[in-house]
């Protein structure tokens, strides 16, 4: 496995990804091979079963880009609230509800809690 790790690889792109590698690159002002290095070091640490689903869906010329598409949403979606549920922990710490229902307006930010 260390002779894997130290020795560098070459590869092969079709013109129509190493078109979209090079747009990706040029958007993100990254080098061509950085691009192609974060994408492989994403791919590879999905699950075999993932990466099934994305290549077929890459692989489906007439739906494969909507159906990536939707992934993509999909799992932005569940980042998002994955965050706003960590914001919403950290932000309960700093936060008390007033005992007296008279006196609700939702919440007072109070010192942080320990």
């Amino acid at each position: 496995m260390a002779e894997v790790r130290e020795r560098a690889f070459s590869t092969s792109l079709t013109p129509d990804v190493g078109m979209r590698v090079k747009i990706i690159a040029h958007r993100e002002n990254r080098s061509f091979a950085n691009v192609i290095e974060s994408a492989v070091k994403v791919f590879t640490l999905f699950p075999k079963e993932v990466r099934d689903i994305l290549v077929d869906a890459a692989a489906d010329a007439e739906t494969g880009r909507r159906r990536l598409k939707e992934l993509a949403r999909i799992l932005m979606y569940q980042d998002a609230m994955r965050r706003l549920d960590e914001s919403a922990n950290a932000a309960a710490g700093h936060m008390t509800i007033e005992p007296d229902p008279q006196d609700y307006d939702d919440a007072v930010v109070v010192e942080r809690r320990p």
